[in-house]
């Protein structure tokens, strides 16, 4: 037992060590989070913040991967070449793990962008419309233009004009999308050096010129002037407009600060220069320029101003040897398009993801009838257990139904019983009724001797009979007239008339305790004159007062106000 114990403790004490040391410093991640928040507005400042993360911090794969993505992107912003996908690849096979999301569309992007650079194209092709597929997939207008621009560009590297442009145009459309006019107008700028390759030289003119004015005048922006004067040389040079051809190479040399003079421009200013005669000057600018520093592209330009200069000078021998080196350049070109064909590789990833799309589609069906079966199954189960159930039911409903006559007749026996009940207790009701007002009555009726001899005494008229009456009323009234029988007295009318006097005075506090006395005798049945002689108040103002106790009762907010006022006779 102590053994297992200590295996569960080394356990999670390892599983502790692994997550701690998973875990990438917090700075760390918020470097590169600061990082991508400036990529696309400061990159320079995104790459400084990259060049400072340590990688020995990045603990584990997502951390790396979004390192190298973010430390790719800043690189390539910052116009530097990338020839290693090393990096770049670390990211890609991560994302591709994770599933289809932005990081993927974006380390794709970046991977085609170093495989152009190692003249891949037809790898770079297949990476870059999946990388496409994507951007139009997440709806993200900016990355569809910018994937977009990267396959035209990869098109334009391999002389497939058609399909360039057919990307060249979504790039237009989609960075004006994304509210990005600069972006928008560069790939412009590409539009009218693709116009130009289909030898299409007035539009491409009108598009570089209508740029190249915008550049100037509404945005006075000299790299985007520079581009266009840049796309517009070689178009004025292929149209044989050569005026226009060197005005844009002096305005080139004066904003050489913003755009370097590509190197073959030299070639085609020197055939100009041939072209007028200048035979000298063009053959000192051509010598001026180390060839061999050039791609085979740019030694194709200059190996055909050399031809032409050979074949002005009737030197037919070298200029025929130039012509030769020519079309050696050619043949290369040619076959490195034959290796790089873009249209079969792009054809071979419509394939696999048309492949892929029918597993998924094959294993979506199979899910689909697996799901179904196991649905049937449930139903199946679900009805055979809603019949058992259904089943039970019946079996309670009909045994509750045969409980429920039951106790129906014993409820119709029991109702008999209490109608019966019920009317005898009616009647005993009637008579408790009438016991308590015959009780009343008789509460009252005690005080009728003291009653009658206060009447006697206030209707004799002569002074000898009431003399007479006051010693019969002096004795009654003196065995009821001090506080103790007084109390008695209301004692009675609270035993008598339901506590009556005991609620009156909790309630109605605002009354003075001759007031109390004097309803209590009212309640007791004393007659007016009795209760006079009682009070030591006139006759006169018996009912004034008992009318004035009335209405501020009624005016009070007491609850049995109306229970109180009817207890006083009418």
């Amino acid at each position: 037992m102590q053994k297992i114990y200590s295996i569960a403790v080394w356990t999670a004490v390892s599983v502790l060590v692994s997550t701690f040391a998973s875990c990438t410093p917090k700075e760390v991640r918020d470097k590169l989070v600061e990082a991508e928040s400036v990529m696309e507005e400061i990159p320079d400042s995104a790459l400084h913040i990259i060049a400072s993360v340590d990688t020995t911090d990045l603990r584990n794969r997502k951390d790396w991967a979004k390192y190298a993505l973010l430390n790719v992107q800043a690189r390539t912003k910052n116009n530097e070449i990338i020839t290693s996908d090393s990096l770049i690849s670390r990211a890609v096979t991560y994302y591709q793990e994770k599933g289809d999301s932005p990081d993927l569309m974006k380390s794709l992007f970046y991977n085609a962008d170093i495989l152009c650079n190692q003249k891949k194209f037809d790898r770079a092709s297949y990476i870059a419309t999946n990388s496409y597929d994507l951007a139009l997939e997440f709806k993200d207008s900016y990355w569809i233009a910018k994937t977009a621009e990267q396959l035209s560009d990869i098109y334009v590297a391999c002389y497939n004009e058609t399909e360039a442009k057919k990307y060249n145009r979504d790039a237009i459309v989609y960075y004006e999308k994304a509210n990005r006019r600069l972006n928008h107008l560069y790939s412009w700028c590409d539009r009218a050096l693709l116009e130009g390759n289909s030898l299409n030289y007035n539009r491409a003119i009108e598009i570089a010129d209508s740029i190249a004015e915008i550049a100037s005048v509404e945005l006075n922006d000299s790299s985007l002037l520079a581009c266009c004067i840049d796309v517009k040389f070689p178009i004025c040079f292929n149209a044989g407009k050569y005026e226009e051809a060197k005005e844009c190479f002096n305005k080139l040399e004066q904003l050489k600060s913003f755009s370097d003079i590509p190197i073959h421009f030299f070639a085609h200013i020197a055939l100009i220069y041939l072209h007028e005669g200048k035979i000298n000057k063009a053959k000192l600018l051509v010598d001026s320029i180390d060839i061999n520093q050039c791609g085979q592209r740019e030694r194709a330009a200059f190996y055909n101003m050399y031809r032409q200069f050979y074949l002005k000078l009737g030197d037919y021998k070298n200029a025929y040897d130039y012509l030769d080196s020519i079309i050696h350049i050619q043949n290369k070109i040619t076959w490195d398009i034959m290796d790089n064909n873009i249209a079969l590789a792009q054809k071979g990833y419509y394939d696999n993801k048309s492949v892929e799309s029918l597993k998924k589609e094959s294993k979506s069906k199979k899910q689909v009838v697996i799901i179904v079966i196991i649905a049937l199954t449930i139903i199946i189960i679900g009805f055979m257990i809603y019949r058992i159930s259904i089943k039970i039911k019946n079996n309670k409903i009909e045994k509750s139904i045969n409980e429920i006559i039951i106790l129906t007749e014993q409820i119709k026996n029991k109702s008999i019983e209490n109608k019966e009940l019920s009317n005898s207790i009616h009647g005993r009701e009637g008579q408790i009724s009438n016991m308590d007002i015959e009780i009343e009555n008789l509460f009252r009726n005690q005080w009728n001797t003291l009653n009658r001899l206060c009447n006697e005494f206030f209707e004799k008229e002569s002074q000898s009979s009431k003399l007479s009456s006051v010693a019969s009323i002096e004795k009654e009234i003196n065995k009821i007239v001090n506080r103790k029988n007084i109390g008695s007295i209301e004692e009675s009318v609270n035993r008598y008339m339901n506590n009556i006097a005991v609620v009156l005075r909790e309630q109605c506090s605002f009354l003075k305790e001759e007031d109390f006395i004097f309803i209590i005798l009212v309640y007791a049945g004393f007659a007016p004159r009795t209760i006079c002689m009682f009070t030591n108040i006139k006759f006169k103002h018996f009912y004034n007062k008992r009318s004035r106790l009335i209405e501020r009762i009624k005016k009070s907010d007491v609850k049995d106000k109306e229970w109180f006022v009817s207890r006083f006779p009418k």
